[in-house]
């Protein structure tokens, strides 16, 4: 796990909230969660829960309140910075530190959540981890992925932006893995459920998404002619949602 970095993130910002322009991107992934968790899921377990910049946000602190959440991460700091905010916010939660490259053996819960965590970890540890996650009865997994950042490319270039890269301590999920997770779940419901009682709802329904700062931004003279604001809210109006839509980030929901 690119550990030193999410140290240093932690320490310099004493968060793990989006920064603009992203923070549309991120409101986008917020709500994709809350319009796809359960009412009532029981117990949930986030992997990656960082500063706890999901659990507490707005949107989702409620939901959280009427669960039993627990939450692991490989930072200490973001642990304890986590400790801080549910304290603050009254939150009810049980914080970890868990290293994902030496241990990765996960407790049961209900539901399961992970948001940007894989990318982080060796291709070896995120394919363990996605091998659990399967298991789960329900659950959510936000992942950026390489085809989705050769589209999204694509379509910059049109608009002679330059490329976004992959940052430094990110390794997005490819095809092939994204294969293994689906078929994985697919072949964990058919032993649980029998073939001719699997459906939807026992597989993993995949939605790739937007914001318009993807397509639009990170180019610094148009950073500085677009006003924050608009930038926000655009993002959270113009909910580009549809499969196969341009986008590095996917959804996957089971």
């Amino acid at each position: 796990m690119s550990i030193e970095y999410w140290e240093k993130r932690y320490q310099q910002t004493s968060s793990d909230d989006a920064s603009w322009p992203d923070v549309g991107a991120r409101f986008l992934e917020l709500d994709f969660i809350e319009r796809n968790v359960p009412v009532d899921p029981g117990s949930v377990l986030e992997v990656g829960c960082g500063s706890l910049s999901i659990a507490a946000s707005p949107l989702l602190r409620a939901w959280i309140a009427g669960t039993s959440y627990a939450g692991i991460d490989g930072s200490p700091v973001a642990i304890a910075l986590a400790s801080v905010r549910a304290h603050e916010l009254g939150l009810n939660v049980q914080l970890n530190v868990q290293d994902f490259e030496a241990h990765r053996e996960l407790r049961r819960a209900d539901f399961l959540l992970c948001r940007r965590l894989l990318c982080n970890l060796s291709r070896e540890a995120r394919r363990e981890l996605m091998n659990q996650f399967v298991k789960f009865p329900h659950g959510l997994m936000i992942e950026p992925t390489k085809d989705g950042l050769k589209e999204l490319n694509a379509a910059r270039a049109h608009r002679n932006l330059p490329p976004i890269p992959e940052a430094e301590h990110n390794d997005y999920l490819d095809e092939d893995e994204i294969r293994h997770f689906k078929s994985g779940r697919f072949n964990h419901a058919t032993a649980l459920n029998g073939a001719r009682q699997v459906n939807d709802q026992h597989c993993i329904r995949e939605t790739r998404f937007m914001s318009p700062y993807y397509e639009r931004t990170r180019a610094k003279e148009e950073l500085g002619k677009i006003d924050q604001q608009w930038r926000y809210e655009q993002a959270r109006l113009a909910k580009f949602e549809a499969p196969g839509l341009l986008g590095p980030v996917v959804g996957f929901a089971w």
